[in-house]
């Protein structure tokens, strides 16, 4: 059983300014409007901090769940997104004309917001798989380039820019895992 070290202070430190500039210009930029629409000048701030909070609960939880359990279930959850990802065309919610969501007109969620993270949990558990001498190969260049596709090809339908965002992520991680640039140029400009 691999041993969790101590929190990352310096990250959740981070995390902390991050989320108090968000806060600031939730404020900031929506004060206004909330005082006009719903009479109360903190509607949008008070529903941030909402979600905030429910981060945190969430990031805790995440904090104390073991490495292996996360692994076990990045093959699932992908499986799931990606079922999610092909029934949105199909039974999806459209709303202002987009058909992005999943559930009914007044219950909805967007599956390719569930798959950013499963996504990059699979990706970093499929890249820590591969020996680096097989991800510094044509055939294991070209295995991952496919897992890496799959996803934001399902995502591109409807969200381009998730879609952008799923994959440069995923390209990043391929960096970080020491991919061969030749390949990374070349895959790049084939796409151009």
């Amino acid at each position: 059983m691999e041993r969790k070290g101590p929190a990352d202070l310096l990250l959740f430190f981070i995390t902390l300014i991050l989320l108090a500039i968000g806060l600031i210009m939730v404020l900031s930029a929506s004060s206004y409007a909330a005082l006009l629409t719903y009479d109360d000048a903190l509607f949008f701030f008070k529903r941030q901090c909402a979600f905030m909070a429910l981060g945190f609960v969430f990031m805790f939880i995440m904090m104390n769940i073991s490495p292996e359990f996360v692994k076990k279930l990045a093959g699932p959850a992908m499986i799931a997104c990606i079922v999610m990802l092909i029934l949105v065309p199909i039974i999806g919610v459209e709303v202002n004309g987009s058909k992005r969501w999943l559930g009914t007109q007044s219950v909805r969620f967007a599956p390719a917001e569930i798959a950013k993270p499963v996504v990059i949990v699979f990706f970093a558990m499929w890249l820590s798989s591969l020996k680096k001498q097989h991800l510094q190969t044509i055939k294991g260049f070209f295995y991952t380039l496919i897992v890496l596709a799959i996803i934001p090809g399902l995502v591109v339908i409807e969200d381009l820019g998730t879609a952008i965002a799923i994959a440069g992520a995923l390209v990043c991680m391929m960096i970080a895992a020491e991919v061969p640039w030749r390949y990374l140029l070349c895959t790049m400009g084939m796409g151009l």
